[in-house]
């Protein structure tokens, strides 16, 4: 019900901005008054009004989708002209990927971004790497395009007004999207391009944790598991700032390492020493440190009282929201159906689900760890009830009594 809600309340909100932008635009741009044109609408039939409000909404969702993709396509033009290697790029959740030298398409999504482009960094020293051009590329890009649809827009004021319309959009959503990854900003702990450099600039080691992240993601992709990738990528730097990205990032690698291991009460110390600050940290990284410890706390000690702690309404809500592109969140169903809710059975479906899909995940290298693990999991759980169970002849005696 709440999903009917939102989208019929999404589609009043469009009409509005639909409405209003053709009003702006016509009291703005032409010489009719704002009183001259409500006198006149009501000599203009009601289908050419819904038609041009439905023209201009169609407008402004087709300018923002275009200026998200040639953000993105600024980052991976500049990126590879500069030295870096292309991994994935991003519109949405459908997610452009080259595997063994083929380029196909895979779902993943990250919950308050429309796009992503990832590469490799190049192979010189983090202290030399370059970090401008990647990191400018989008807003430079959008800055571009924007200035472009402008001087059209003036150029030629005779063109078919669904065209001006359009150019007009395209204009101000350009524009909108220079300045909100111009200007050096925070949102919900997510820091912008402009933010971004900034810290390249002012801290090398900021260089060395965006190339280790850059790199560890290219590797998970091609499928190889953390436990597999070279020591000297997961530093065990302590966490100086905790509001910091890229530091939380770094650390929380190096911690599922020790996961991908099997080293679950290393694992499980670490992840306990972050979660007091996670006040500080941004709400995707909290919600997975949580998620961690909830299933740490499922396949070890299994106290009562712990995991109705871990186990909140945001916590599921994550779950929900993620279980379709990261396999660590159906292990952790898995944990909950075979040890919390006691339903072997469906422990076993959730992993054949994540066997049988394995290739339509994005991070290759994850899903195997995350496999590996539910099946150690699985068949341990198989032993102890073996263990547990009375033989034949017990049970024989059992029935006779």
């Amino acid at each position: 019900m709440k999903q009917v809600l939102k989208i019929i309340f999404s589609l009043l909100l469009g009409a509005c901005i639909g409405c209003g932008a053709v009003m702006l635009y016509i009291v703005l741009f032409t010489d009719i008054m704002l009183s001259g044109f409500l006198e006149k609408v009501e000599e203009i039939q009601a289908s050419k009004l819904v038609l041009s409000c439905l023209l201009s909404l169609i407008s402004l969702i087709l300018a923002i989708f275009l200026q998200v993709i040639l953000h993105e396509g600024g980052h991976l033009l500049l990126g590879l002209a500069t030295g870096y290697r292309f991994v994935s790029f991003r519109i949405g959740n459908l997610t452009l990927i080259k595997e063994e030298g083929k380029f196909r398409f895979k779902r993943f999504s990250i919950s308050g971004t429309g796009g992503q482009c990832l590469l490799s960094p190049p192979d010189e020293p983090y202290e030399q790497m370059p970090y401008f051009w990647y990191n400018a590329g989008g807003v430079l890009m959008n800055l571009l395009t924007a200035s472009g649809a402008l001087a059209l827009w003036i150029a030629y004021p005779d063109m078919p007004l669904p065209l001006h319309v359009f150019l007009l959009f395209f204009f101000f959503c350009g524009f909108l999207f220079t300045l909100m990854n111009g200007i050096p900003m925070k949102a919900a702990g997510i820091t912008n391009d402009a933010y971004n450099l900034i810290l390249m600039r002012r801290d090398v080691n900021a260089r060395r944790y965006l190339a280790l992240q850059l790199a560890v993601n290219a590797e998970a992709q091609k499928g190889v598991r953390l436990k597999d990738m070279p020591d000297e990528w997961f530093p065990n730097d302590e966490v100086t700032d905790y509001r910091d990205l890229l530091q939380v990032a770094v650390r929380l690698l190096y911690i599922s390492r020790y996961m991908d291991r099997k080293e679950f009460e290393t694992a499980h110390a670490l992840f306990s020493e972050m979660e007091p600050y996670k006040g500080e940290i941004i709400e995707l990284y909290a919600r997975e440190i949580e998620c961690e410890l909830l299933f740490l706390e499922l396949i070890g000690k299994r106290r009562k009282e712990e995991v109705e702690r871990l186990y909140t309404d945001g916590v599921k809500k994550h779950i929900q929201l993620y279980k379709a592109v990261m396999s660590s969140k159906p292990r952790l169903l898995c944990a909950l159906a075979l040890h919390w809710e006691h339903q072997p059975e469906r422990a076993k479906e959730i992993y054949e689900e994540v066997s049988g899909k394995q290739d339509k995940y994005l991070m290759q290298g994850e899903v195997f760890s995350d496999l590996d693990i539910m099946e150690t999991m699985l068949r341990e759980a198989e032993a102890c009830r073996t263990d547990v169970s009375p033989s034949d002849d017990e049970a024989k005696e059992t029935n006779k009594r």
